[in-house]
């Protein structure tokens, strides 16, 4: 790989490069979310728990505001100017409804094998990823509780048309102003939550409040923004503006966000004190790919996790909450309970990677492009083959 070709900077166009650090990056970090949801297991002794609830929770929560990053920088990475909104629509329809349906439909099943089934009025808005528009923890919570995530996603994907217009149009020397802006606006934001909005009741069994929770992770309106700032440092990175810097100042960012968030109360520090650490992530990863760097998240094992990430993000909190219904009551002996953890990873991987392989993919090479009509006319070779990469 080479590093950015000038022409990147003039014509606004992407350089022709695989993101294989960021997908690396997606695959472990799908691990601090499978670890963050252990804890809240409580399957370890009080004395474990309680500790890896406090420091594993703020990260966990953190890395959906990165997920959120990705979705916008990749989209606008692989943008094509012109092309029509249904196409695209299509695309990320077919993303993410076939994973989804089949792991809703799982999770209604065990609902009803374990005797947890609640209502349909309860359940059937996740269905259609609507369920964070409505603030009941019955229906947030659905039939498989990490898919709340994907009504942000979907949310911001039928937005994304409108707001790729707007941000290709701003003046590539005021992309750092507005990166900025939003960022402060998110922190300033969560401030008000914190000082305004109730702190009682309580949700989902922690000690965090139900209503901040709701309005500064669930909405998908509060979420967007993580999703512009993708955006932004895609245009910032396509156009040279963004500058490569050592690993070491992220992992600092990312030190005292953390320091930040273990001193704030839940939820008010899942998100903002990690936002400028997040940020240099995605733009550092994105120059290490534009320059060829490898590390880490490069590696073999890292993308093939980073591939399944999707998959496993949506199968693993079912495997972790009816495994644990299965076993009996919690907490377990330590010994048994790292057996437990091992065990849930094993067959989340299992079914991550059967979901990706099995649905996805074929699902995306069905159906993510309308089928093309033959062509009265024979085509050369070479023209076949430039027609196809017009497809990529």
């Amino acid at each position: 790989m080479t590093t950015t070709p000038p022409a990147a900077a003039t014509t606004g166009r992407p350089p022709r490069v695989q993101l294989d650090t960021l997908v690396g990056m997606r695959g472990l970090l799908q691990l601090t979310v499978f670890f963050g949801h252990v804890m809240i297991a409580y399957v370890f002794t009080r004395e474990i728990s309680d500790p890896g609830v406090r420091y594993l929770a703020p990260p966990a929560e953190a890395v959906l505001s990165m997920f959120f990053m990705f979705s916008g920088f990749v989209l606008t990475w692989v943008a094509r100017p012109g092309e029509p909104r249904r196409r695209f629509w299509r695309r990320r329809l077919v993303k993410i409804f076939p994973n989804h349906v089949v792991t809703w439909t799982a999770g209604l099943i065990l609902m009803f094998a374990f005797g947890v089934f609640t209502s349909w009025a309860e359940v059937l808005p996740s269905l259609f990823l609507v369920h964070n528009w409505i603030p009941v923890e019955g229906v947030l919570a659905g039939t498989n509780g990490p898919n709340w995530s994907l009504t942000c996603e979907l949310f911001m994907y039928a937005l994304f048309p409108f707001l790729y217009v707007r941000v290709l149009r701003l003046d590539a020397r005021r992309l750092w102003q507005w990166l900025v802006g939003i960022t402060i606006g998110i922190m300033v934001f969560t401030a008000i939550v914190g000082l305004t909005v109730p702190s009682e009741p309580t949700a989902f069994g922690q000690d965090v409040s139900a209503y901040q929770f709701y309005v500064l992770i669930f909405h998908p309106l509060v979420r967007l923004p993580e999703f512009v700032i993708g955006m932004l440092i895609a245009r910032l990175v396509i156009t040279g503006a963004w500058r490569p810097i050592r690993a070491r100042w992220t992992w600092l960012a990312l030190g005292i966000g953390w320091l930040v968030a273990l001193a704030l109360p839940y939820p008010l520090g899942f998100v903002a004190p990690f936002l400028p650490g997040l940020i240099l992530g995605v733009g550092g990863g994105a120059t290490a790919d534009v320059n060829g760097s490898k590390s880490i998240f490069t590696r073999r094992w890292a993308m093939w996790m980073g591939e399944r990430s999707f998959a496993l993000y949506l199968v693993h909190g079912n495997v972790l909450i009816y495994s644990k219904m299965a076993i009996g009551p919690v907490p377990y002996p330590t010994a048994y309970a790292i057996l437990w953890v091992a065990g849930c990873f094993a067959v989340s991987i299992v079914l991550a990677h059967f979901l990706h392989t099995r649905v996805e993919n074929p699902m995306m090479a069905r159906f993510a492009r309308p089928r093309r009509r033959p062509s009265a006319e024979p085509v050369s070779a070479q023209g076949a083959q430039a027609a196809q990469a017009a497809q990529q």
